[in-house]
This record gives C-alpha cells, structure tokens and sequence, in this order.
C-alpha cells in the first residue's frame, strides 16, 4: 500500500513548532494514515519515519516518509510533502495505490476515478463520485440546514487515532521503530 500526498503549507500556526506540535507530519500524515485504515479495517502496528525541512517553512518538517506494518501482516508507505516547487505537475494530489498479488488498485482522489492494472496489464478505469468540490459544499450546506453529518463514525469507519500520530512523531524524533502493539491494546 502506498499514499503520497503532495500539498502546500497551510500558513499560520502550521509552521510554529510551538503552536502546532509538528508539520507535515501532523497536517498530512495522520489523514492519509486513517484513510489507508479505514479502506483496509488494519490497525498500524509498527512505525518508522524520517522527516526534514527543505522549504524553511518555520521550524517544523516540511517532508516526511512514513513505513508502517499492520496487524493483518500488510505494510505501507506513506508519503506527504509541503516541500516541491509551486510549479510541480501535480501539486495538491492525493493518491492511494493498492497491490494485490496479480492486481494493482489506484485512486487519486481529484480524478474521479480509480485505476485497475490486471495481471495481464489490462488497465480499467472505474469512476466514483461526483466532484471534490461539488460534494462537500453540498454536505456542508445540509449540515448548516439542520441535516446530520453524512458520514458517522461506526465500526466501519473508525474515529482516529492519535496514539498512531504519536508514534510517527516518536520515531521522527529518536530515528527509531515505534512499535504501538502495546498502545493499542491499552496496556500502556
């Protein structure tokens, strides 16, 4: 499993270490770890991470490379940036890739479509959806009209967690595996 998300820094406190506890790690690392968890119903139970800054967006990190295992035995690669030029093909993409053992599974959220490779290479584009923009506003709106939120937390689709936050900050700092077993189970 893989996500990249390739955003831009949010401004204000987001660059203040003091403000926000981190950067990119907590801006971009935590979504993109619950939307993983949520498509695969795996909790994360080791983290590794590295982070840096590269674009002197204040005194937090501005790139990072999460790997994870999960306790379905599956491992990921998470990958979220502030750090690129503002002329990058692609900036602002959020992009899931899914490989199966004969199959590989795409979506990038801002094309309206998934992306099915085959074992024979056979490529199907599979849409969902109707617009990243339209649909929110929409939500939003009803929401401010009185209609409950259209996506409640259930088993399926879980609150998150911040003990897998934690542990990817950990294991920036002290350049260690974090394994978050032990935290999940509430035994710590």
């Amino acid at each position: 499993m893989s996500r990249t998300n390739h955003g831009t820094f949010p401004g204000g406190f987001f660059g203040t270490h003091s403000e926000s506890g981190s950067g990119v790690l907590i801006d971009d690392a935590v979504h993109l770890a619950d939307a993983l968890r949520g498509l695969t119903e795996y909790e994360y139970r080791t983290f590794r991470a590295e982070a840096g800054s590269h674009s002197r967006v204040g005194d937090v990190e501005d790139a990072e490379q999460v790997v994870v295992t999960t306790t379905g035995g599956a491992w990921a690669s998470i990958d979220p940036s502030w750090s690129h030029p503002v002329s990058m093909s692609g900036a602002n993409d959020l992009v899931i890739a899914l490989g199966f053992e004969n199959d590989r599974f795409s979506i990038d959220a801002f094309a309206g479509h998934g992306s099915l490779v085959d074992e024979d290479g056979a490529v199907t584009h599979l849409p969902y959806g109707q617009s990243t923009d339209a649909e929110p506003l929409d939500d939003w709106l009803a929401i401010r009209l009185g209609s409950a939120p259209p996506v409640q937390w259930t088993t399926a689709a879980r609150p998150p967690r911040p003990l897998a936050a934690l542990a990817t900050l950990t294991s920036a700092q002290y350049g260690t595996v974090v394994d978050n077993t032990e935290q999940e189970n509430g035994s710590a």
